[in-house]
Formats: C-alpha cells, structure tokens, sequence
C-alpha cells in the first residue's frame, strides 16, 4: 500500500503567525508562551491519508463533552444548541465556545474514530506527555503545542493506516470480484457465438479442459 498523509497546516507565514516562542517544561512538554495571528480563518490542522475515508484532524473538546471538527483561532465551532454558548452566525446547528471554555482536545477522523481525549491543565508545571496533559494559556485561539499537536498525529496515524489497508484491501476484493463477474460473462458470451473451450481456454491461458470444468453448465 501506497498510502500517504498530508498537513493542511500551513507553514508559520502562510498562517499568519507572527510569533511564536516554544519552552520546554520539567516534563519535555513544549508549552506556547507567546503568539498572535493576524486574522480568524487560521487554518485546522488536518491529516490525509487520501483514500477518500481517513482525513484527521485535532479536535478541542468543550465541558460538556461535545467535540468540534477542527480548531481555529479564537472560537471553536461546534455541533448542538445547548444554550450555553452564542449561535454560530452562519452554521445554525453550531455553537460558537470560546478559547478558554475548551478542556481539552483528541484526534479525530471522518470515518467517525475519536482518539483518547488530552486534557487541558491549569499551569505548565502540571503538563505531561505522557498523561495526556497539556498546558495552553489564554492567547485567544485553542491550538495546543506543538509536541501535543505531534502526539495527536500519531495517535490518528496509528488508527489510519491500518484502517486505510484494510479499505484497501475490501476494495481490492471488490474489483477481484467484478473482474471475476465480467469473466464468467464473457466467458458465456463466448460460448454463445460458438467459440470452442479450446480457444476460450487459450484466450485465458489455461487448458481446455480447466476451461471446460470451470464454466461449463
């Protein structure tokens, strides 16, 4: 399998950030201590597989469990109406909550797999990695660290790279099956003009007789 991923995420010029100063705690965990972006359409970070059924993304999640499609800067939109948060302007089925209402983040794909939820601490001493802990202070926009967004990828990269085989290979049993299908109907069609096993069998490289005992009636 050929299988490849890329990042929506652009790089720090083309998503308008201007400054962006990572620190590492007592744990190894980058932590964010100062950055700003210019506009609010900065762009999700996602993940493709490009088959078509695996795209991940890093998801915050909100205090009553509700997990958005992606994150940008300064609100997170996300689906259901609880009336705790203002409407979203233009998606009425979505909330719009506020950077420091998110709780946390996962990894996310279309195909409905949610990873194991990070959790989001109240200072840089409690951030660990390896308790899915994160640290982020309230800049304005809900993206973790770098480390916790690279963490994420994996976490997504392990779901998605054996579900893309599998796909791969339910599709190839597919088109194994339709060839297969469309064979046995040219193989009929033959006999119909009055083609003989032997030249039937020669077209397919095998004998008559095989020819013969596979499709014959």
């Amino acid at each position: 399998m050929s299988a490849a991923w890329t990042s929506t995420r652009g790089a720090e010029n083309s998503c308008s950030l201007m400054s962006r100063f990572p620190d590492t705690d007592q744990h190894g965990s980058a932590i964010l201590v100062k950055a700003h972006r210019s506009t609010e359409s900065w762009p999700p970070m996602r993940w493709d597989m490009r088959d078509g059924l695996h795209e991940g993304s890093l998801s915050a999640i909100i205090p009553d469990g509700r997990v958005s499609e992606d994150v940008r800067m300064g609100v997170v939109a996300v689906e259901g109406i609880s009336g705790n948060f203002p409407r979203h302007p233009n998606i009425k089925t979505h909330e719009m909550v506020p950077d420091d209402q998110i709780v946390g983040w996962c990894a996310a794909c279309t195909c409905g797999w949610r990873g194991p939820r990070w959790s989001r601490v109240d200072t840089s001493r409690q951030a660990a990695l390896s308790k899915r802990l994160a640290y982020l202070p309230s800049l304005g926009f809900a993206v973790p660290s770098v480390g916790v967004e690279e963490a994420l990828h994996l976490e997504w990269e392990k779901h998605a790279f054996p579900a893309a085989a599998i796909s791969e290979l339910n599709a190839a049993v597919k088109a194994a099956e339709e060839a297969a299908s469309r064979l046995d109907r040219g193989v009929a069609s033959a006999r119909r003009a009055g083609v003989s096993w032997a030249l039937i069998g020669s077209a397919l490289g095998i004998s008559r007789q095989s020819a013969h005992e596979k499709w014959s009636p």
